[in-house]
């Protein structure tokens, strides 16, 4: 990755990416001089015969009969022997870390991909959906979520699109991507749960402890609520026409006054391990169009502030070591399966070799 020159917190870049496709029956190493003269419409210039300029050059003989019965034609067209099919452009910053949250293990970024549509209207591409849909992470891992939409779709509507803003050329069209991230109970689920009834949060503490402020923030995607109605106040200003209120700008229920479709949410560290689901409120339209993400999170292996959740073996065996040596005695030691760094079972048996006494047990079985 590249690095930040000294002082400077964001660079702007572009990443450029072309999908090219070229016939290998010509000279690669081409310059200016083989492109078409526009005066001449035979383009003789050019290495490759095309049909509707050359037809004859595509009629060839490959046999040693020299009777031009036996040509076979080309379907040569020029536009596809060599071109270059896709063209995009993307234009990113590189940030800096911040200082808080501390993040010194793994950062996973979490997006949208999809555009506004049913599946028919958006192809080749696809409807919203998280990406990556189901992600493994552990505890005090952190994870940027944030996406990028447009405002210049083609003209979609409901049942076949969410929400606007309006075109500002066309208060009757919605061209418009917004998304949000909720937490639910499962992925059977389509509605969010409550903040009071999140019994396992996402968005904690690093005691655990719910964090409120950052579950409205990925909720309302940092709506002013001065320039939000609610329903009553959208009826009044669009009676009899649902559609029109759904395309309001000041419907934040539908996540209109978000001002642009980049939503950048925080670094945010994640600390209480579970398994996780999300949904877009706004877009998340049960059947095939269902934008939600899984996140399973585990404990915590290596460079945890939160000491260690689990202990591998050597850690393990270090220390029966401790324990046996404090005990000035032999030890038969049984360790049983380990499991990502668990310990499922463990029996030890102490016996005082120095003194030839009776066999002496320091602990418990653990079972």
């Amino acid at each position: 990755l590249p690095k930040l020159p000294s002082g400077v917190d964001s660079k702007r870049c572009v990443l450029r990416m072309r999908y090219n496709i070229t016939t290998g029956d010509f000279d690669q190493n081409l310059d200016s001089h083989a492109n078409c003269d526009p005066k001449d419409n035979t383009c003789t210039n050019s290495p490759i015969a095309d049909r509707n300029n050359r037809e004859a050059l595509t009629y060839l003989n490959f046999l040693d009969d020299p009777d031009d019965i036996y040509s076979v034609s080309f379907a040569v067209n020029t536009d596809q022997h060599s071109r270059t099919f896709q063209d995009r452009s993307y234009a990113f910053d590189i940030k800096r870390l911040p200082n808080e949250p501390k993040c010194n293990k793994k950062i996973h970024n979490l997006n949208v991909r999809g555009k506004r549509g049913n599946i028919v209207n958006v192809y080749p591409s696809v409807e919203y959906d998280f990406t990556p849909s189901d992600l493994s992470i552990e505890s005090e891992d952190c994870i940027h979520i944030q996406w990028i939409g447009s405002d210049y779709n083609p003209d979609r509507q409901p049942n076949n699109a969410e929400g606007g803003p309006y075109n500002p050329n066309n208060i009757n069209e919605a061209k418009a991507d917004r998304s949000n991230f909720v937490q639910i109970e499962d992925s059977s689920k389509n509605f969010p749960l409550h903040v009071n009834k999140i019994k396992n949060p996402f968005f904690s503490d690093s005691n655990g402890n719910i964090d409120k402020e950052l579950i409205k923030r990925f909720y309302f995607i940092d709506q002013n609520t001065k320039d939000c109605n609610n329903l009553t106040q959208l009826i009044l200003r669009n009676p009899n026409n649902r559609q029109a209120r759904e395309r309001d700008p000041k419907n934040c229920a539908k996540l209109n006054a978000a001002l642009n479709p980049y939503f950048q949410g925080p670094l945010v560290k994640v600390w209480n391990k579970g398994v996780f689901h999300f949904m877009s409120t706004r877009n998340n339209n049960f059947s095939n169009r269902s934008q939600k993400v899984k996140i399973t999170v585990g404990a915590c292996t290596n460079n945890c502030e939160n000491g260690n959740n689990s202990l591998n073996g050597l850690q393990i065996f270090g220390i029966i070591a401790g324990v046996i040596v404090a005990a000035n005695g032999l030890a038969a030691v049984s360790v049983g399966l380990f499991k990502l760094g668990y310990l499922n079972k463990l029996k030890y048996q102490l016996s005082s070799g120095r003194r030839g006494g009776q066999t002496k047990a320091l602990g418990k079985p653990l079972n």
